[in-house]
């Protein structure tokens, strides 16, 4: 019987799908939303600043030793004007704005690009920055996309110096993301453009940043995500702890994906929609609240919804601390840190559509305050999602490869009970002798690598094998073999 086997030491294996599992039983799925720590950066009200955000993550220097990260300073509350901005950082939470000697706006000298003299909301500014570690030419170290409307290539060796190659725009509106994806060793954007079902994610390719595939659909999005429209406003507007978008109407509009990015991660490819539920109009576009949910895909191609569509990133309340009251998005793929720590960055923003269209003493608190800025949160290492057992659960998993000398590790919460694991033939669903739950070493401690010992000295001599994870009021969140 020829069986496929699952690699689960070149990966460590996630449940954001169901593709490793066999069968499970008394087991439930939940989504973590990553842990605020609060903002990283916000505009300098010195310099007339009214917000920032970002599309870009930010960038390791290991020649510098220090984080950089280009982003967006917005000096008009009721447009998308804006300049783009540096910072630096040598731990990734506390940012420093230095003089690059290159362009200055009110008083700002750390603009390390410019094609105005004043804010614009349209035109060929910065709207991806990477830092290409591999690359071979120096004059290429930075790659970049440009433009509010189509994607402008451009190449630099320090990220202050740009030349523009004779190539297409890459097509786009107003919203997109790219990244590097280390596990195809390509570059990938997911760029915005209408379809049916409205604004639609698209995937576009390259291997050299000069030559990029056709946009193909990969996301977009329908009915449910209508349903839930409807139901996420009411939740707001019946929750005065929250901000309700100001016009809430019934007039045919439709829940969309206003843009996706995506980290490539253990194998798989995370999605980070950006679901968009317009309330009603605005001048410049629709009240309404954009939150984020996650998906997940193996080919880049199909995606599957994570967790029935739960909210990955949802709005915050209503308090003069918080920023994300209406919009709220990942800046670009998170940080793996070397611990394995998910950091995500997020842009968080305090209204959507005019300031006018508020309460007056919300106009009055956004003409003192700022409207917008880049937030952080963490996560545990896999910790998108865990498999649940509230008494007793089951996970058999689908075959996987394994040899004599293999460990099995887990990253598991089982402090309030235990975890413990069976081996088992891959085709009798039997134990292995002396791989039982009897022998096996219970687990009772919240651990992010813990490896699975049993009582027995008895050589694995088979290369195939399924694992069975009994759980007592605990989660897991990944395993893998070593």
């Amino acid at each position: 019987m020829t069986q496929t086997r699952i690699d689960a030491k070149t990966f460590r294996q996630l449940f954001l799908d169901d593709f490793i599992i066999e069968r499970s039983i008394n087991i439930s799925k939940s989504l973590h939303s990553p842990e605020p720590k609060g903002t990283v950066l916000t505009g300098d009200q010195t310099f007339q600043q009214v917000g920032v955000q970002t599309r870009s993550a930010p960038q390791w220097n290991s020649q510098k030793q220090i984080w950089e990260w280009f982003y967006w300073a917005y000096y008009d509350n009721n447009t998308d004007a804006r300049k783009d901005h540096y910072a630096i950082s040598k731990d990734g939470i506390n940012w420093e704005t230095p003089n690059l000697g290159l362009y200055e706006f009110n008083g700002a000298k750390n603009i390390p690009f410019d094609i105005s003299d004043n804010p614009i909301a349209y035109g060929d500014y910065m709207y991806h920055i990477l830092r290409d570690e591999n690359e071979e030419n120096p004059d290429k170290r930075y790659k970049g996309f440009f433009g509010a409307s189509g994607r402008k290539v451009g190449f630099s060796p320090n990220g202050l110096e740009w030349t523009f190659p004779n190539i297409p725009k890459i097509p786009s509106y107003d919203e997109s993301h790219l990244t590097y994806d280390e596990q195809s060793n390509q570059f990938i954007a997911s760029v915005k453009l209408h379809t049916e079902w409205g604004r639609s994610i698209f995937l576009t390719k390259s291997d050299n940043f000069l030559e990029w595939s056709t946009p193909k659909l990969i996301f977009h999005s329908d009915e449910i995500d209508n349903q839930n429209r409807i139901k996420r406003i009411q939740f707001a507007a019946d929750h005065p702890e929250y901000l309700a978008p100001p016009v809430i109407e019934d007039n045919g509009y439709i829940a969309q994906v206003y843009q996706m990015a995506i980290m490539p991660y253990q194998g798989i490819y995370v999605g980070f929609p950006l679901m968009f539920n317009p309330a009603g109009p605005s001048k410049n576009n629709f009240t309404g609240l954009n939150q984020t949910e996650l998906t997940v895909s193996r080919d880049l191609e199909n995606w599957d919804r994570v967790a029935n569509r739960e909210l990955f990133l949802g709005i915050e309340k209503y308090d003069t601390k918080n920023f994300g009251y209406q919009q709220i998005l990942p800046t670009s793929r998170p940080i793996i840190k070397d611990n394995g720590e998910i950091w995500v960055y997020y842009n968080a923003f305090r209204f959507r559509g005019l300031p006018e269209q508020f309460s007056k003493p919300f106009q009055k608190f956004i003409k003192s305050n700022q409207k917008s800025a880049i937030c952080l949160a963490t996560l545990r290492p896999d910790g998108f999602v865990s498999l649940d057992a509230k008494n007793q659960g089951i996970v058999i998993t689908k075959p996987i490869k394994i040899d004599d000398k293999s460990s099995i590790h887990i990253n598991v919460d089982s402090a309030n009970g235990y975890l413990a694991a069976e081996i088992l033939d891959p085709v009798s669903m039997e134990p292995l002798s002396g791989y039982t739950f009897e022998n096996c070493e219970k687990i009772s401690e919240d651990s992010t690598n813990k490896k699975i010992n049993w009582n027995n000295t008895d050589k694995i001599n088979t290369e195939t094998v399924r694992l069975k994870f009994i759980l007592e009021k605990s989660s897991l969140y990944s395993f893998w073999i070593k």
